[in-house]
């Protein structure tokens, strides 16, 4: 099947493996994309690649009586778009391609396992670096990096993103990520460095250069629903149609360190709850069914729908970060 089959490769040079694609077609015109199919799977099979944007150890797609619609070969048919169209077409295409119904029918099944290696490879680690950064600015790294010596806060400090250093799973289900805030100015005295700070002008003294901030930040996750206004309600409580699918961080907790004194190494490492939103929002119609934290298994699973037809009345697509 043409299009399955080019949509099985470029979800290999995405993952990093080959993906094996079974499809039993009832109609001629399945083999074009638009047509019903009986039985649909693409496996993945791994690889060893190493420069990936999303490497997976596991990933599969399933599905029974199902009609693709017309959206998926017209995606393939993108490129194609930015060449011979012409620019003023453009954003008249990609609107069509976003609103208008797509003929689809039915669902499919999706499953995936990412392992904690390579959680620290390609896309993964930027986007874990967005849920460091998203938590760490509103918990303790944020607050020692923009405190002044009289404990207020420094509303001139200027913080850098921060990175993912490394990914690991703990015990209990908990993914650990290793955080670091680089270079950023620190207030030593009275005043507040930056531009626009009375330091700046000479108000104050210099703000000192800190190099790096390391932290550790460890959370389960779990799938949820996030309602029109922002309320975040688990899955089991979910009743109203137009609710989106979303990835919950659970229970998110920072190390603290007591120092490398001799006493300090007896001591119990300290985990402080601190707060977080969302997580990520899913699309309408992409549906996150499950999400854990093996242990065992040193990695992420996950499992959802791919609903092919959008209900009507419902706004476009997009994924957030929150």
């Amino acid at each position: 099947m043409v299009v399955l089959s080019s949509y099985a490769r470029v979800i290999g040079l995405l993952i990093g493996a080959r993906v094996d694609v079974d499809v039993t077609p009832a109609s001629p015109l399945a083999r074009l994309g638009i047509g019903r199919i009986d039985n649909l799977r693409l496996a993945a099979v791994p690889e060893d690649r190493r420069a990936v944007p999303f490497p997976m150890q596991v990933a599969s797609v399933s599905g029974s009586d199902v009609t693709l619609g017309w959206k998926a070969p017209a995606l393939l048919l993108a490129p194609f778009w930015a060449v011979f169209a012409r620019p003023t077409l453009l954003p008249f295409l990609l609107l069509a391609w976003l609103y208008l119904p797509n003929s689809g029918r039915g669902s499919l099944e999706w499953e995936c396992y990412i392992r904690s290696g390579s959680l620290e490879r390609g896309a993964w680690r930027w986007m874990l670096g967005l849920v460091l950064d998203g938590i760490g600015r509103s918990s303790l790294p944020g607050m020692l990096a923009t405190i002044n010596p009289d404990g207020s806060t420094n509303p001139y400090a200027r913080l850098p993103r921060s990175v993912c250093t490394g990914v690991s799973v703990a015990k209990g289900g908990k993914l650990v990520l290793n955080g670091q805030l680089q270079q950023f100015d620190l207030q030593t005295g009275t005043g507040a460095p930056g531009l626009g700070g009375p330091a700046a002008m000479g108000g104050g003294p210099p703000a000192a250069r800190v190099e790096a901030l390391d932290y550790t930040l460890r959370m389960g996750v779990r799938a949820g629903s996030v309602e029109s206004d922002g309320t975040v309600v688990d899955l089991s409580m979910r009743s109203a149609a137009g609710m989106k699918s979303c990835l919950l961080w659970d229970t998110p907790e920072l190390q603290l360190s007591l120092g490398d004194g001799p006493l300090a190494r007896l001591l119990p490492k300290l985990w402080v709850p601190v707060a977080a939103s969302t997580g990520v929002v899913f699309p309408r119609g992409l549906e996150l069914r499950t999400a854990t934290v093996s242990e065992a298994g040193d990695g992420v699973s996950a499992s959802g729908d791919l609903a092919l037809s959008k209900p009507k009345g419902e706004p476009g697509y997009a994924i957030t970060l929150r």
